[in-house]
């Protein structure tokens, strides 16, 4: 079971702490690009955001956030704990705390994560050139 620490902007320890975890993921990071073009002041219109722990390791990411009138998940796991079931716990502790339907977007290539989707009730509702866009609906 993971451990939890919500995130919030104005705590600069903490962003330094996301931004060196970014950093050193770099096959996470591969396919996580929500902070490649945007600040991380965007954090503070998240509707959620949270570190993941396990014996006190950093070894995930997650928020939730409001884009348009969607409301999107976003997930990173740490390079070394992928294929332990990591992402599925955060993935559920977004769905748990979302109020509406979720959307997630993930790469054709990234079959981890699309498999862990679809496993967990999420569908395709929109193919692009590169990535699907993925609906959980409540």
């Amino acid at each position: 079971m993971l451990k939890k620490k919500r995130l919030f902007y104005h705590d600069k320890e903490s962003m330094v702490e996301l931004d060196n975890f970014i950093k050193s993921n770099v096959l996470g990071a591969k396919h996580f690009r929500y902070f490649k073009n945007r600040p991380y002041s965007v954090l503070e219109n998240h509707v959620y955001t949270s570190f993941y722990f396990q014996s006190n390791q950093l070894v995930g990411y997650g928020h939730l956030d409001v884009e348009g009138e969607n409301l999107y998940a976003g997930i990173i796991v740490s390079d070394t704990e992928v294929g332990k079931n990591i992402g599925t716990e955060i993935l559920i502790d977004l769905i748990q705390n979302s109020i509406k339907s979720l959307y997630c977007t993930v790469d054709i290539l990234n079959l981890r994560s699309y498999n862990m989707l679809i496993r967990n009730g999420f569908r395709i509702v929109e193919l692009k050139d590169t990535y699907y866009i993925m609906i959980y609906e409540k």
